[in-house]
């Protein structure tokens, strides 16, 4: 059985006179999964040796097998990478319950998503029949067939 688990950390911060609140969340997997599972676009930074990114959404599973882990090679588009945490500040206790919640939800809906496709894809039957299956088929039409 697979399964994904976020580990939150939720902590005050100052920014000059501000109070906001700091939100972690990692991702661990079972084997077999990803953890990386958080989209970041770069974000330009005075120093090239110190490259940084935004977080901007919880992948889809088109994410997962598209966009590279850690960072963007040169010229790849669509400019995002994964990683397996989000640290993020909110400016006020409201903000980050609701952000919780909502990258609760979209994880949730991104496993149950990753579990119907692969069930579809290691579904091996092309044949579908309803009745006895021994029976033997005389014709077949393809697909592709519109006489009939």
């Amino acid at each position: 059985m697979s399964a994904i688990r976020l580990r939150k950390a939720v902590s005050p911060y100052r920014c000059g006179d501000s109070l906001g609140i700091r939100v972690r969340i990692e991702c661990s997997t079972t084997p077999g999964l990803t953890s990386k599972i958080f989209a970041y676009r770069p974000v330009e930074v005075e120093d090239p040796m110190q490259p940084s990114g935004a977080f901007n959404h919880v992948c889809n599973v088109l994410d997962l097998i598209e966009c590279p882990e850690d960072v963007v090679p040169e010229g790849k588009w669509p400019r995002w990478y994964r990683m397996n945490y989000i640290d993020i500040l909110l400016p006020n206790v409201d903000m980050a319950y609701d952000f919780i919640d909502k990258v609760e939800e979209e994880v949730a809906d991104l496993y149950n998503k990753m579990k119907m496709y692969n069930v579809l894809i290691s579904h091996n039957e092309n044949d579908f029949i309803v009745g006895d299956p021994t029976e033997q088929f005389d014709d077949f039409i393809s697909l592709g067939d519109t006489n009939e």
